[in-house]
């Protein structure tokens, strides 16, 4: 099939030549265009010049090797992770794409979003009748009034529900309005397989996989405000109206953990529909692992295969020197 182009050439032999000279100049004109890009890219690097530090280049970290006599490890929980945070390698893994209920290892989720909207520590908030929810250990009533602070705190020491519902209620957005943000604030953390439909935790909708925990962990515990009240062990305060309030940890290995590893900060959750649950980073040597443990069959097991993991990890694995 000819195309107009073709049937013109045919018809006037002589438009070839002038079409050859078309295309020439039109390079020529692309060239000079080119040029010109250059040089003016040139000269706004003279005019403003970028400094690069060659002095100390950046050094990728070896990731760790597994002993080759070292045996398998059987976590008896529905579903688990164990990542070395430097390498990013994955050291173990069972059910990590699972989709389950992760209870109130959501807080996480819900402290970062409010730390967005935080309109100061020293606020004062009077509970609402409305901020009133169920489940778990109940020690904030209507009409207490405490600070910002207390609230954060109590929320992740405690993991108070109703704490966290003042939270929310602190930042001015409705409950719906912040659960958008919060899966939002998922999908940036790349965590594709999580959703949320409450900030407390407390809905079996709430819904995450092992992997998308060590996303939102990794990024949790790197906050200074979220870690210093994780690894809080007891927070007391007084409210407004002169009554003390003590809040201990949920997380039974704050001091407890054998040998050199330390506890960097993590969080529980339970819920029937997904069992016992925990996330934390931790460290030896140097060396940074977060390890998820999702539908443990009681709050006991949940902190004993924890430190089974972290054992096998950091004995079954030759870990390269850190400089």
């Amino acid at each position: 099939m000819m195309t107009w182009l073709t049937i013109l050439f045919l018809l006037f032999p002589g438009l070839g030549y002038y079409y050859d000279l078309y295309q020439i100049a039109l390079t020529e004109h692309l060239f000079v265009r080119f040029e010109q890009q250059i040089a003016q890219q040139v000269r706004s690097l003279q005019d403003n010049p970028v400094e690069v530090d060659l002095s100390s280049p950046r050094i990728f970290p070896m990731p760790p090797t597994r002993k080759d006599a070292w045996s398998e490890i059987d976590l008896p929980v529905k579903s688990g992770l164990a990542v070395d945070l430097q390498s990013n390698q994955q050291l173990f893994s069972k059910n990590a794409d699972q989709a389950m209920a992760i209870a109130s290892i959501t807080k996480l989720m819900t402290a970062l979003v409010f730390l967005e909207h935080n309109p100061g520590w020293d606020v004062i908030y009077k509970v609402l009748p409305e901020d009133r929810r169920e489940g778990g250990r109940i020690r904030l009533y209507t009409a207490d009034q405490l600070t910002t602070k207390d609230l954060f705190y109590a929320s992740l020491v405690g993991s108070e529900n109703t704490a966290i519902t003042g939270l929310v209620n602190l930042t001015g957005l409705s409950e719906q309005v912040f659960v958008e943000e919060m899966n939002q604030k998922a999908k940036s953390l790349r965590m594709f397989n999580t959703s949320f439909v409450d900030p407390t935790g407390l809905s079996p909708e709430n819904q995450s996989t092992a992997r998308d925990v060590f996303k939102l962990v990794r990024v949790a515990i790197q906050n200074d405000e979220i870690k210093k009240a994780v690894l809080t062990g007891t927070y007391r305060f007084q409210t407004k109206e002169g009554q003390e309030k003590i809040f201990e940890s949920t997380d039974d290995l704050l001091g407890q953990m054998p040998g050199e590893i330390k506890i960097l900060g993590g969080k529980t959750g339970y819920l029937e529909e997904g069992g016992y649950c925990f996330a934390a980073m931790f460290e030896q040597d140097g060396h940074q692992v977060i390890t998820v443990v999702l539908g443990a069959d009681d709050r006991w097991q949940r902190f004993t295969q924890t430190e089974r993991l972290l054992n096998w990890v950091f004995q079954g694995y030759d870990w390269p020197e850190i400089k």
